[in-house]
């Protein structure tokens, strides 16, 4: 009993829970549909490697790293790539457990347990499982797992040899995907100029920034992206030509927080919710207090949008949002949802600022979520935005989850004991939203 208990209490205990729960859900998973099957699980045997990929330099992607491992993983025993899956979403917990110093590391792990444990998996599946988590997930979790590295030079902990190799093929995997490349491009960059401040020598930083900015420009070069851009506006978006640039931002903007608002978005009411309980810790201040109700106002009403018919204005506002221009800008009610959209990014913001004051932190958490932002936004500059579904969303969803380990984290110390009771009834709550969002799946795997 004694060592059951240990066990339970043991801060890696989050670990062996987290592989129980993705190993029953991997178990169920059938790789029946989605682009390996039609595809990619068909090109070893009838092509060689250099044809494959000299074929999609030019007619489809630059990705050719993730589609080479691809190719592979799909054509290979499936149990192959379940396992490598379920290791990948264990690298998640590892590599966001080592980037924050909480001094209690089992609340530290079951937090950060919750909140991935979240994230809709099924997200992960809409281009297939194989194809979307090798696209996707995959470089975001080594992307994440670079972040490490970052975390070593700012703490002076020395890089073993074979590290550098680790983080040498993560970079080289990770920036291979268009939007990971932006968020390491840009926390890279963001670190280097803190290290050039404070007078402190990064040249691995410097190495791993060079390798991303090479695949860029491999990326904005590859004469493939452009036939597949062609082919693909005439396939989603025949009208995409005729989008400015300002009517693609508002296209990538509205659609990203639309999403976030549905009601199933845990992650993120979550993340409003623990915002709005720090003001509250940190100022007594009925205007900051005010500010910091207003995300969960506007998630609360937009959520009973979709549960009620009388009630329903928001919602299809918000669903049937259009660009602004010359034709319709003197149609009123067409900025109600860039105004609630526009409040509630400002009364974040505003609340981060209570939070933090004029701070490294506030500086880093809000740069963190501009950047997951931006890599959703930018979808509004291709013709797949609608098309690709919720799983560009997936770097969004990392970006909140790292700012609300942040709070937790700044905010430990702060908890008495009934705030801390407060605060364990709080992430009780979504974890067991998360356990019967997943068997809610695992029920339901055979329409999966």
């Amino acid at each position: 009993m004694n060592k059951a208990k240990r066990i339970y209490q043991h801060s890696l205990f989050p670990y062996f829970c987290m592989f129980l729960i993705l190993f029953v859900y991997h178990y169920f998973i059938q790789i029946t549909f989605g682009d390996e099957v039609d595809y990619f699980s068909k090109i070893v045997g009838q092509y060689s490697l250099g044809e494959f990929l000299s074929s999609q330099y030019y007619e489809w992607s630059s990705r050719l790293l993730i589609e080479t491992v691809l190719i592979y993983v799909s054509y290979w025993n499936v149990w192959i790539w379940k396992t490598l899956n379920i290791a990948f979403y264990l690298l998640i917990l590892y590599s966001f457990s080592y980037l924050f110093n909480f001094k209690n590391k089992r609340l530290k792990n079951w937090l950060i347990f919750v909140l991935v444990m979240l994230y809709p998996l099924l997200d992960m599946s809409t281009a297939g499982w194989i194809a979307t988590t090798t696209n996707y997930l995959w470089p975001l979790v080594l992307g994440l797992y670079t972040f490490t590295a970052i975390k070593k030079y700012k703490d002076n902990i020395k890089i073993k040899w074979y590290e550098y190799i680790l983080y040498f093929l993560a970079v080289l995997y990770a920036a291979n995907s268009e939007q990971m490349n932006v968020v390491l491009l840009s926390i890279l960059s963001f670190y280097i100029i803190f290290f050039l401040v404070n007078k402190k020598s990064a040249i691995f930083l410097w190495i791993m920034e060079a390798l991303t900015v090479a695949e860029l420009v491999f990326i904005l070069t590859c004469p493939g992206n452009s036939v597949r851009a062609v082919a693909e506006i005439g396939r989603w978006m025949p009208d995409f030509h005729m989008l400015s640039f300002l009517d693609k931002v508002y296209l990538g903007f509205t659609d990203t927080i639309n999403i976030f608002l549905s009601s199933s978005n845990y992650i993120f009411i979550i993340f409003c919710s623990i915002l709005c309980f720090c003001v509250f810790i940190k100022t007594k201040n009925m205007w900051h207090h005010f500010i910091s109700i207003i995300p969960l106002g506007i998630i609360f009403t937009h959520c009973f949008s979709e549960f009620t018919e009388k009630n329903n204005y928001l919602r299809q506002l918000s669903l049937s949002a259009l660009p602004i221009d010359a034709s319709n800008y003197f149609t009123h009610y067409l900025y109600v949802p860039l105004f609630i959209y526009v409040l509630l990014i400002g009364s974040i913001l505003l609340s981060m600022l209570v939070i933090y004051d004029l701070t490294f932190d506030m500086l880093l958490n809000t740069f963190v979520l501009g950047v997951g932002l931006a890599t959703r936004i930018i979808m509004g500059f291709s013709p797949t935005l609608y098309a690709s579904n919720t799983r560009t969303l997936l770097f969004l969803y990392m970006a909140f989850i790292f700012c609300t380990i942040f709070m937790v984290y700044r905010f430990e110390e702060k908890f008495n004991n009934t705030n801390k009771n407060v605060f364990f009834i709080g992430t009780g709550i979504p974890l067991t939203i998360s356990s019967i969002n997943i068997i809610g799946i695992i029920i339901n795997w055979k329409n999966v």
